[in-house]
């Protein structure tokens, strides 16, 4: 009898230590669209103490020695075994949904500002394009206008170029014909006076 007692004692301290324990702070949700017994024991067997909506957040205490189930402590503190298969570790979709819609809801909310300041761009853009378009147009109107007053100086330059030869041309034929005349004219004649 001492001997078949100690062996039961081993067999449930080895049975302790090998169930995995959890972190007060190790959270799990119940998996969606399921409404989930909780057992007094991890077993089907055991009786059932309540019951836990999908989505709802549960705090995993440990670990049955089969796998099979997982002992928790729900959202009204009760302390109980669910089976492990409804337990998942992320958020469920009936808790993330109001989250999400309110995003987006702020989103949709963030839209019609973003469109003023896109519209509001838009319009600036536009408007630098006209500017651009108006100094394209007044640049090439500049441009024109220093070739026609660069071609103006070469004719001018030209026109005087021409003047002066004209006028140097005049002269030295002038000159020309005042050398001839003058030589033409009588010239003095020496008074011999006899002196020898």
């Amino acid at each position: 009898m001492k001997y078949l007692i100690t062996g039961t004692v081993l067999v449930i301290l080895y049975i302790l230590s090998s169930t995995p324990t959890f972190a007060q702070t190790d959270t799990r949700y119940i998996s969606d669209d399921l409404s989930v017994f909780i057992h007094s024991g991890p077993s089907r067997e055991y009786r059932i103490i309540g019951s836990i909506e999908s989505g709802t957040s549960v705090k995993l205490v440990s670990r049955s020695s089969d796998g099979q189930f997982v002992e928790i402590i729900d959202n009204e503190n009760r302390q109980g075994w669910v089976e492990e298969q409804y337990i998942q570790s992320n958020r469920s979709q009936k808790l993330l949904l109001p989250e999400l819609q309110q995003k987006l809801e702020e989103t949709q909310a963030k839209i019609p500002p973003l469109e003023a300041q896109i519209a509001e761009l838009e319009t600036q853009v536009a408007r630098q394009q006209q500017n651009n378009s108006q100094q394209s147009q007044d640049l090439e109107e500049a441009r024109e206008k220093v070739e026609a007053l660069e071609t103006q100086l070469a004719t001018k330059d030209l026109d005087m170029k021409i003047r002066w030869l004209i006028n140097g041309g005049g002269l030295a034929v002038v000159c020309i014909i005042l050398g001839i005349l003058i030589s033409y004219l009588p010239k003095k004649r020496k008074r011999n006076d006899g002196w020898a």
